[in-house]
């Protein structure tokens, strides 16, 4: 990739990728999604993000994964369809959506598998294992399964997840 992505308060920041890190960073475009942006995934051409989301907070039709397509060409995501989310804020369509468990903290692409890492506080985190979800249509929300494939136990505080080939680091 040419680029790091993080996300936050429903943003996704595009910085440009440098040899070395010497001074802070600054993004060259961001891009309002229609999620809180808890956690980023990079999945080839496809950015993931997410809402972290705790049983009793807000609206759980907003417990959710979302997927834009990065232009290959100009670094941007692809989207330009935008709608108005439950914010307030004029945010890009997501190219496609995933209803994803609470506490989800992390999120990434392994293979045949969606990862997922969900913890909160100083509770045991998991590392949960799905079947990847495939077709997913735009403008519709696709629910996982009910039940993970297969689930790790992690010590407290395991967050974020990133994938590199078949490989799986929980940071």
């Amino acid at each position: 990739p040419t680029h790091l992505w993080s996300g936050s308060g429903g943003r996704l920041l595009r910085f440009p990728r440098p040899a070395s890190i010497s001074g802070p960073l600054r993004a060259q475009v961001a891009f309002e999604v229609d999620a809180a942006a808890s956690f980023v995934a990079l999945d080839g051409n496809t950015l993931w993000t997410g809402d972290f989301y705790r049983s009793g907070d807000g609206d759980p039709r907003r417990r959710w994964a979302v997927a834009y397509t990065i232009d290959a060409a100009t670094g941007h995501l692809r989207s330009t369809a935008t709608r108005l989310a439950p914010d307030g804020r004029t945010v890009l369509a997501p190219d496609r959506a995933v209803r994803i468990p609470d506490r989800v903290q992390g999120l990434a692409m392994v293979g045949p598998y969606m990862a997922l890492s969900r913890s909160y506080g100083p509770h045991t985190s998991t590392l949960e294992l799905y079947a990847r979800p495939v077709d997913v249509a735009p403008g519709v929300v696709t629910d996982l399964p009910s039940q993970a494939l297969r689930i790790l136990k992690l010590p407290a505080g395991s967050e974020d997840l990133e994938a590199a080939g078949h490989r799986l680091a929980v940071v």
